[in-house]
């Protein structure tokens, strides 16, 4: 969901929260929009209760893994990203940014043969070419970065609206030259 401020995305939320306070998905979205808009603590909070209320799911899982990414405790990101990827059968959206968080962690390898396995993938299934393009971004590759962005204002891949505009992992994809006139083909909505 994309709101003109996190504010108004917390606050509905929150209002589905008081009406079904424990709603693992609910807690685990509230988490993840708070580590949007910077509030890391309550975000990480909330994600983790929604990963206490449904350790089985591969969004809370998930969410709490990039939450704890964000607010730097890498080896529990890592540890909660195995735990997603276990569960979703290594889907490409909690490979991706598993591999940013070994290289925000300084552990460039770990994410080097995380990439390779990504790619590998992407030849058998299709993946999403915004995240193909984060990873590519993430690791540096900018001309393959920007052939995926290419790629998924082509396809009006949708998670492309959300890497463009906030989503913490996909800096590196924003700040690539060139990244903003090729989204804004797109003609997303302010």
């Amino acid at each position: 969901m994309i709101f003109k401020n996190h504010d108004e995305a917390i606050r509905n939320i929150r209002m589905a929260l008081d009406v079904n306070p424990l709603s693992f998905y609910s807690n685990t979205i509230l988490g993840l929009s708070l580590g949007i808009a910077g509030q890391l603590k309550e975000g990480l909070e909330k994600a983790k209760l929604g990963a206490a209320i449904e350790p089985s799911s591969y969004i809370s899982q998930c969410y709490l893994a990039c939450l704890y990414h964000w607010s730097g405790k890498y080896e529990d990101a890592v540890e909660t990203f195995e735990i997603a990827l276990s569960i979703s059968q290594r889907h490409a959206y909690a490979l991706t940014f598993l591999i940013i968080t070994y290289l925000d962690w300084g552990k460039k390898e770990e994410g080097l043969a995380l990439f390779e396995e990504l790619v590998t993938r992407s030849k058998e299934i299709y993946i999403s070419p915004t995240l193909l393009a984060t990873a590519n971004a993430a690791l540096g590759f900018e001309t393959q970065a920007l052939h995926f962005v290419n790629q998924a204002c082509h396809e009006h891949d949708p998670f492309l609206a959300l890497a463009s505009r906030c989503f913490p992992d996909s800096i590196s994809l924003r700040t690539l030259p060139g990244f903003d006139q090729i989204v804004k083909t797109m003609k997303l909505q302010d």
